[in-house]
């Protein structure tokens, strides 16, 4: 069925509405940008006030009261000193029509003078007269070529109808009157300084008024804009290299349409310091090859002029990058020095770089290792053998534990693990899941099945609404940092190496003589075989030490009274993953136990825990019990020794 279109119905939305308002305030003019966003999206409103033809506003006083006279275009550019237009016939042939109004992008006479003689010097027969200052003496035929091909660039300066500052707009394409069919765009910013460029040529002096149009001052020449970024890259001989890895991407469909971005393009001799990762990306590598390219795309036009001290701006991977201009003028991003700046192209602009930017998102799991100096873990995939397999596979998430974590180990483990390889090797594998996971996809008690076989859990823990901490662990091992992501893969840091399990929990109190009391206990209440099954559980354990100070014969009295011992010993499970935080720290953890009589909170109970990681879950240790687990063993005992 088919439902009919109704007129004037309320559009129902959220509450969700935020505004913002920039306003620019000039002799002629006052124009807001009102930015509104809203569940259907951005919204933007721009208001402009004008000035009544020939009046302009009066500093201190409300409104445009103060009168212009106004001349036409010829006039006003003797006046503003710009006479090199006239040499061409530009300035009288053209700009002094009565009929038409005109947006002129002037350069200066000396700008103007320095474009001209090197015109003349290119087409050869060109004599200076030294001894009489700058005069140039050329052939008539040399001098009509040259003035019809300058005129036709400076026509490239003018543009039909009335632009002013109000209107001239970030990324406007301004069409232009030369036969060339160049355009210029516009470009506004705010920081880190307040500029307007044409052509990312700075606009020195705006909204000079005329009766037939409007002049600014541009400062140099603009040349003709008509090839697109991918065009310019497969003209210039020095990005060669660029041409070919650009043959086979993606990224040149996209810098052949319209648009507006930057491309940092390295030369030749950049990628000739890189030749193990030019050979990798001119392989079959397209991912990391992609993700090279995209992080010397910008997705906006970043104008050289606009650079000072230090700034950033985001690339096409979302990653900022630095920008600097150094005191002696040089401009550097990331480090690699901008060569060339500014070679404007229909759909942004180039600048040339003289160093490959290379991203983490292009190395792969071992090289993304060394570059963040995780140099313990490495030594570790060395004597294990496993450097060139990570390196080789596809989408993986690695757990590396940070350099503290592994020398914080204690120094007979370390000898015990590097001295049996395959013993190595499999801890390692424990520690690589054969898909790719950032810490924001994984949530509390999620499995990741890894390379050695069994499982890792994720747990989160927090204090809400009591407060705002939270905590994500892996196997009781926090994360140390954000995810840090390669080309085949990703790389989490944790504080602790992760052990592989050696069994369930009752398979663990079995192994350790400390625990013989607790086991013996479990069994005879009947509990072994609940904490044997698919979990996952925390158990509080408490030593032998913590049974002996009930009294020297409390085991054995226990023992006698399995039905109503295992409401006590239930107090000590929890059905939950839980991780007890670091001695001393903040995180505080508050969870029902099994029997649903008891609340623990983790760090008042807990003295010197140990934590062992396990299929099922997990276990803490204490040798001492909580005083109220106490109390109602000791009431226990009590009973089974009355009757």
């Amino acid at each position: 069925m088919q439902s009919e279109k109704v007129e004037n119905v309320t559009e129902i939305t959220s509450h969700f509405r935020f505004l913002s308002f920039v306003c620019d305030v000039s002799d002629t003019t006052h124009k807001c940008i009102e930015t509104s966003h809203t569940p259907r999206g951005k919204i933007v409103l721009t208001k402009v006030y004008e000035c009544c033809f020939g009046f302009m506003r009066k500093r201190g006083e409300f409104g445009c009261q103060e009168e212009i006279l106004l001349s036409s275009i010829p006039d006003l550019l003797k006046t503003l000193g710009l006479t090199e237009l006239d040499s061409v016939g530009l300035s009288s042939e053209v700009l002094a029509s009565d009929n038409n109004n005109f947006t002129v992008f002037a350069p200066s006479n000396e700008v103007l003078a320095k474009f001209v003689l090197p015109a003349l010097q290119q087409h050869g027969g060109v004599n200076v007269m030294k001894d009489i200052g700058s005069v140039v003496i050329v052939s008539q035929e040399i001098s009509n070529s040259v003035i019809e091909d300058t005129r036709n660039i400076l026509l490239g300066h003018v543009a039909v109808g009335r632009l002013t500052s109000s209107r001239l707009t970030d990324d406007m394409i301004v069409e232009t009157a030369s036969p060339l069919k160049s355009s210029i765009r516009i470009n506004t910013y705010e920081q880190p300084k307040k500029l307007v460029t044409a052509n990312c040529k700075p606009i020195t002096s705006t909204d000079n008024i005329a009766i037939n149009g409007v002049v600014h001052v541009v400062s140099d020449v603009l040349m003709p804009v008509t090839g697109s970024i991918l065009d310019l890259v497969k003209k210039n001989p020095e990005l060669s290299f660029l041409k070919t890895v650009l043959g086979s991407s993606p990224m040149a469909a996209t810098l052949r349409e319209p648009g507006r971005y930057t491309l940092l393009a390295p030369t030749d001799a950049a990628f000739k310091k890189h030749v193990e990762l030019l050979t990798r990306i001119l392989g079959d590598d397209k991912k990391c090859m992609e993700n090279v390219l995209q992080n010397h795309l910008l997705p906006n036009v970043i104008c050289s002029s606009v650079i000072e001290g230090c700034a950033q701006t985001k690339n096409s991977l979302g990653r900022a990058l630095q920008v600097t201009r150094d005191q002696d003028n040089k401009l550097y991003v990331e480090g690699a020095q901008i060569i060339v700046t500014d070679i404007m192209a229909t759909n942004g602009v180039i600048h040339v770089i003289d160093d490959i930017l290379v991203p983490d998102e292009a190395l792969n799991i071992v090289e993304l290792a060394s570059k963040k100096n995780y140099s313990e873990f490495l030594k570790l995939l060395e004597r294990a053998g496993l450097k060139k397999d990570l390196a080789l596979a596809e989408n993986i998430t690695v757990f590396v534990p940070s350099n503290e974590a592994m020398q914080s180990l204690p120094s007979n483990v370390v000898a015990k693990v590097t001295s049996d390889v395959e013993l190595l090797k499999e801890t390692l594998k424990y520690h690589v899941v054969p898909d790719a996971f950032s810490c924001r996809a994984l949530y509390n008690n999620k499995l990741l099945d890894t390379l050695e076989g069994t499982s890792l859990r994720i747990n989160e823990y927090s204090t809400f609404p009591f407060g705002r901490e939270w905590l994500q662990t892996v196997q009781c091992a926090s994360f140390e940092a954000e995810t840090i992501k390669g080309c085949n893969g990703n790389i989490l840091v944790v504080n602790k190496i992760l052990s592989p399990p050696t069994g369930d929990l009752v398979d663990v109190l079995a192994m350790d003589r400390r625990f013989s009391y607790l086991t013996t206990l479990l069994k005879v209440a009947d509990i072994a075989d609940m904490l044997q099954e698919e979990g996952p559980f925390t158990l509080f354990a408490p030593t032998n030490e913590a049974f002996k100070r009930l009294g020297s014969d409390a085991v054995e009295t226990l023992k006698k009274n399995p039905s109503h011992l295992k409401s006590p010993l239930m107090d000590h499970v929890a059905r939950e993953s839980m991780h007890v935080p670091r001695e001393n720290g903040k995180l505080t953890h508050i969870v029902p136990l099994v029997s649903d009589r008891l609340t623990v909170h983790v760090q008042g109970v807990i003295h010197q825990p140990s934590t062992f990681a396990l299929i099922p879950g997990f276990l803490h240790m204490f040798d001492q019990f909580p005083a109220l687990v106490r109390d109602r063993l000791r009431e226990l005992l009590k009973q089974v020794l009355e009757s």
